[in-house]
């Protein structure tokens, strides 16, 4: 009689590279660990690795795993932002609350999808304090007090706005963080100077303000999905740096 087969999986949540990419930096490591095998799964707009090991001595094969695992992580670092269940929302709000630190979130082009998934994670109120949706300028200037001067020279598309945002609802919100969204979803609005997909993400921190430009492609939803996609990581990516020399 032969032995029962067991087999372990375990998903490995990427964002930031493509999926060629992602099978360059380790497709020489899956030939190495007998028993085990890879899949590539698109997830717009993040992909997932889903590994699984089968063998008929469990202990080995859980070793298999998790050796596989660690050297995946080597290689991918700060791109893999969680395993398994994890979403980027639950991993940012793990990061906040362990860290004791809260956060408010100024949106324009997202139209409060950064605030609908922070709160998709139970128990967010303990670090999620405020969330504005100012997707007029006549809002920017009322609610955070966005100069009208600025708005009428630069535009509410501009990095200037974009950091006056993220500065603003962090001191409205007496938050360690505030994150500002501003852009062009369309498919109407684009210019050429700023055309549909240019945005400006605002991630305000105790150490200081970062912008950053991006021209993303897709429908307006896809668009508004990847804005606040990077929103959340660059805050994940700026928590993670908490507390590192």
């Amino acid at each position: 009689m032969k032995d029962r087969p067991f087999v372990l999986t375990k998903v490995v949540k990427i964002f930031g590279l493509r999926e060629s990419e992602i099978e360059n930096r380790i497709s020489d490591l899956i030939p190495k660990f007998e028993g085990l095998s890879v899949s590539y799964l698109p997830c717009f707009p993040e992909h997932h690795l889903h590994v699984t090991v089968k063998g008929t001595v469990r202990h080995l094969i859980k070793t298999v795993l998790e050796d596989f695992i660690s050297k995946v992580t080597e290689r991918l670092g700060e791109f893999i932002y969680g395993y398994d269940d994890d979403t980027l929302e639950s991993v940012v709000g793990h990061l906040l609350r362990e860290k004791n630190l809260t956060l408010s979130v100024a949106e324009s082009c997202t139209g409060g999808l950064i605030g609908h998934r922070i709160t998709n994670v139970s128990g967010s109120s303990d670090y999620f304090k405020l969330g504005v949706v100012v997707y007029s300028n006549k809002a920017k200037s009322q609610v955070l007090n966005v100069g009208e001067d600025m708005l009428a020279r630069y535009g509410a598309v501009s990095e200037l706005v974009a950091r006056a945002m993220g500065e603003s609802v962090k001191r409205l919100g007496k938050t360690d963080y505030g994150i500002a969204t501003t852009g062009i979803a369309g498919p109407t609005g684009g210019t050429p100077e700023k055309p549909v997909g240019t945005v400006y993400i605002c991630v305000s921190s105790p150490g200081g303000t970062h912008v950053e430009h991006h021209l993303f492609k897709g429908n307006r939803l896809e668009i508004k999905t990847m804005t606040s996609q990077v929103a959340l990581d660059s805050l994940r990516r700026s928590l993670l740096k908490m507390g590192k020399t």
